[in-house]
């Protein structure tokens, strides 16, 4: 009983929001306004999370709507509940919320509203409801609010078409402090994108506002020197999430074009990387091995060399009996268990062995496949026999022989079409590579022009400085030559009229 009363004791009832000036005296705030400042993300009864859900109850019993603005006496305080519940990151009240029926898309029905969503709002707000706590300490609340309004990343405001993502771009470019908070936001929201489909994905990473421009394009506009290493790190998670650099805004510019611009080359350089996405999930069944196809088939052998790096080769000895073995060592394929599984939907254990050191290889040529069979329309499919005859070698030949008795094919087969489609995926980035920087020369060229332009203006204006030099030395010569001239006595007459001083009043 001691106990019970010490924590009641000790539980402090905010009255205010964390964004009331306490200069100022507030009015007595509205009970669900307090009830959802109060809530914590606690276990129990130590969430007040009843104290919400029973004022919500009353409130709605006298005709109150759980989607509508919260009546507070301070009229910036009018907002939907869960807007409340995602700018203060009370993590709890808003599963709840969700859990229970309230519409995770509403906005502000207020003359003002800009129409921005519960995300925009925790993107501006939260590190202001919390300025005690760091970056590091918010970034799992941000996840978590993100995580559970990640229907929200997509839907823009209505005055500007912002979605979360542009409008955390745009503080982090407008913003002088809490910069971190910023780039945390961008990572987080671009982290979430990796479990979307593509589609979905494509959606928030290349949403276009009213000015055409995606977040990469706002980004792309910091050329402060104290920011521009937040922009290149927001610029690179946007980039391992997908996010499509070469779209052009309404000025028919790329995130690059306004980089180069702006002359930042810290964020050209970010911008014509090399960049491989990495998404949690696919929407392709094929995922392609960044190895090269020499570790992406294993034919158990005595020596490391694999059969598939040649075609020409002697005639095998071919056992009638080939044992197989009771234990199959680990592919290269899986890899260890604790490191990430390459082709990790790929099983080899059923395929049947090959007798190690039943023939012999002699290096001579590169396997050619007939690009038409193995890709169609953007997707890898297994080349069948039948395909494989219909190439430039021989289909008799001892090595397809040994696979097609051996049931392995298919299996290199479909492995050969996940190489080919790996290295034209890395060509196309190479290609945009190329192109990124042909962009940044042609710039550059133009920046030689120009830099020539002035050389050549400082040249006219030097050669017009000697010009005047010549002619003032030269009347400079003519004025020496005229004292030498003169008569002696003039001139020392001259010098000592010069010098003498002038006679006062005083001394008269």
């Amino acid at each position: 009983m001691h106990n019970s009363s010490m924590d009641n004791s000790m539980i402090v009832w905010r009255k205010c929001t964390p964004f009331c000036d306490k200069s100022v005296e507030c009015p007595e705030h509205h009970e669900i306004l307090q009830a959802v400042v109060n809530c914590t993300d606690q276990l129990g009864h130590l969430s007040n999370l009843e104290v919400l859900k029973n004022n919500i109850e009353k409130n709605e019993s006298m005709g109150w709507d759980k989607n509508s603005e919260i009546p507070d006496p301070v009229r910036e305080n009018c907002l939907p509940l869960i807007h409340w519940a995602a700018s203060l990151g009370k993590c709890n009240a808003l599963e709840w919320m969700l859990n229970s029926g309230f519409d995770s898309k509403v906005t502000s029905s207020l003359p003002e509203s800009l129409g921005e969503n519960a995300l925009h709002r925790c993107v501006i707000f939260l590190y202001k409801s919390r300025p005690k706590f760091t970056t590091k300490e918010l970034r799992p609340k941000f996840r978590k609010v993100c995580s559970l309004l990640s229907n929200l990343l997509s839907i823009p405001e209505f005055l500007n078409s912002n979605t979360p993502l542009h409008t955390a771009a745009t503080m982090l470019l407008n913003s002088d402090s809490r910069l971190v908070f910023f780039v945390t936001a961008i990572d987080v929201m671009a982290a979430q994108t990796r479990e979307m489909s593509e589609e979905q994905r494509s959606a928030v990473l290349d949403s276009r506002n009213n000015e055409g421009n995606t977040c990469l394009h706002i980004l792309a506009h910091i050329h402060e020197k104290g920011k521009i290493d937040y922009a290149c790190q927001s610029i690179a998670a946007l980039l391992r999430a997908g996010a499509d650099k070469t779209m052009k805004n309404d000025n028919d510019q790329t995130p690059l074009d306004i980089a180069i611009q702006k002359g930042c080359n810290s964020i050209v350089d970010e911008l014509v990387k090399i960049v491989y996405p990495s998404h949690t999930t696919s929407t392709s069944g094929d995922c392609h091995d960044p190895r090269s196809l020499m570790t992406m088939v294993e034919i158990p052998s005595r020596s490391r060399a694999s059969p598939i790096s040649s075609l020409s080769l002697q005639r095998p000895y071919y056992s009638s009996d080939i044992s197989r073995s009771p234990t199959r060592s680990r592919s290269p394929l899986h890899g260890s268990p604790d490191s990430p599984g390459l082709h990790s939907h790929y099983n080899d254990r059923d395929l049947p062995m090959v007798e190690p050191g039943l023939y012999k290889i002699k290096q001579e040529g590169d396997l050619k496949i007939d690009s038409a069979d193995s890709s169609q329309n953007g997707h890898i499919y297994p080349m069948s026999p039948s395909s494989l005859s219909d190439s430039n070698f021989d289909v008799n030949s001892p090595l397809l022989n040994h696979l097609r008795e051996a049931g392995l094919l298919s299996e290199v087969s479909n492995l050969l079409g996940r190489a080919k489609a790996r290295d034209e995926g890395q060509l196309r980035r190479y290609q945009q590579q190329a192109k990124d920087l042909d962009t940044q020369i042609v710039y550059k060229l133009k920046e030689i022009d120009r830099i020539n332009q002035e050389v050549e203006t400082l040249r006219l204006k030097r050669n017009r400085c000697d010009e005047e030099e010549a002619s003032l030395r030269k009347r400079l010569a003519s004025c020496s030559s005229a004292i030498r001239e003169l008569p002696r006595e003039m001139i020392s007459g001259h010098i000592k009229s010069s010098a003498s001083p002038p006679i006062s009043s005083n001394t008269l």
